[in-house]
């Protein structure tokens, strides 16, 4: 990782401005670290789930190089208002991502369509969390001082969730969309600039914008009506589809080719035996489906109205995509997906991600045990008695929280 860690470094200076710290360290912490990345002055810690060479591994270091501006450079002065380090560091990602690969020559084409897929991917895991988590959790500029402060604040849970990552980075988004992409990057170098060493609010930001860019100020576009629907609302904001691209995203209606095959080969009897070739396989094939493409052709897989698969239709997917060694998100959906037909046969990839990937495998507890199988509820309690001891403290309170009504069952 540290050839690409320093030229993805190279390139969010070039974003950002002068990089705030004297050096930039990468530790790599043991398979319970909590999370993917973490970053501090001078050091980022990754998880081993990064340990490959899928895009998302970039993705996700571009995320943390992030942080040295926003979170650690520039920090919230209100601490409910995370999207300022996390909102800003998910929308840097794609930026440096996407400067990165074209110095590399990736055609724009190819690079607007695969970032149009992980908003989609985004979206997706935001309706998810909109529909399973309390409002209050769901907006980005809570009531300083209220009673949902001090509730958010002793909530564990409140760290896994994907919110203030995601609505942040859909509101920069949307801003980017209004001035330029490229206009807006000028404007993230003059925030860096100006605000560096300080710590801010959301209406620092957005009256900086506004001033960066007056011509952009009128009644349906200015500071008062971007916290009204997007800052303190709960849910999903309106039109945010609107920010995706249009129907000729040619890696999109690829993945749909292939899921409406996939889904004619599970309603048609006796083809569930016979194999199915894929565009996806293995990674020297050029037309190979790219991580992003797997995944979401997986989640609309997960998200079909499909009663159940097969064993043999799910063996021919898993064969398909080369699990489970692929990518660490890709592997993540296909267990969503075992768990969701509850599979038994390939349960032990559920018991394999939640080992080895526990930075990101805490939702699978749950859907497990939402299954109401015996066989799956006692995977998930056999793993926690195991992991319990190694686990990050908070992922294992809110596991156990899950767990509880189970573990006397388990004797746990």
């Amino acid at each position: 990782l540290g050839e690409p860690s320093r030229r993805l470094l190279a390139v969010a200076c070039r974003l950002l401005g002068r990089y705030p710290f004297q050096h930039l360290r990468l530790v790599l912490l043991p398979q319970a670290f909590g999370c993917l990345g973490l970053a501090n002055p001078n050091v980022v810690y990754l998880s081993p789930s990064l340990l490959t060479d899928s895009p998302c591994t970039l993705l996700r270091l571009a995320h943390e190089i992030s942080h040295a501006w926003f979170g650690l450079h520039i920090g919230a002065r209100i601490w409910t208002e995370e999207w300022l380090s996390e909102g800003f560091a998910t929308y840097c990602e794609e930026r440096i991502y996407a400067l990165s690969r074209e110095m590399d020559g990736v055609d724009e084409t190819t690079l607007r369509e695969l970032s149009d897929i992980r908003l989609r991917l985004k979206l997706n895991v935001l309706a998810g969390e909109v529909e399973h988590t309390d409002s209050n959790l769901q907006v980005l500029m809570p009531e300083p001082g209220g009673r949902d402060t001090v509730v958010n604040a002793l909530n564990s849970v409140k760290q896994f969730s994907q919110v203030h990552y995601i609505k942040g980075f859909l509101l920069l988004r949307h801003m980017a969309q209004k001035i330029g992409v490229h206009q807006f990057d000028v404007f993230l170098g003059r925030l860096t600039e100006k605000f560096g060493g300080t710590n801010i609010t959301s209406v620092d930001v957005l009256e900086f914008f506004f001033d960066y860019a007056p011509q952009l100020r009128s009644e349906d576009f200015c500071p008062a009506q971007l916290t009204a629907t997007w800052l303190q609302c709960p849910g999903i904001p309106e039109h945010s589809h609107l920010l995706m691209a249009d129907d000729q995203n040619a890696r999109v209606r690829r993945v749909n080719t292939e899921l409406g095959s996939l889904l004619e080969m599970v309603s048609t009897p006796g083809s569930h035996s016979k194999e199915h070739h894929f565009t996806g396989g293995a990674a020297d094939n050029s037309t190979a489906l790219s991580c992003p493409e797997a995944c979401l052709l997986l989640s609309k897989l997960v998200a079909a109205d499909v009663k159940s698969f097969k064993t043999c239709c799910m063996r021919n997917i898993r064969s398909t995509f080369g699990l489970p060694g692929n990518c660490a998100e890709v592997r993540h959906v296909w267990c969503e997906l075992v768990v969701q037909h509850r599979c038994q046969a390939f349960y032990s990839d559920v018991s394999t991600f939640l080992t080895e990937d526990q930075g990101m495998g805490i939702y699978l507890y749950g859907e497990l045990i939402l299954t109401r199988q015996k066989k799956a509820q006692q995977l998930a309690c056999s793993l926690f008695k195991n992991l319990q001891a190694e686990m990050d403290g908070d992922a294992r309170e809110s596991v156990h929280a899950m767990l509880l009504p189970l573990l006397p069952a388990y004797h746990i």
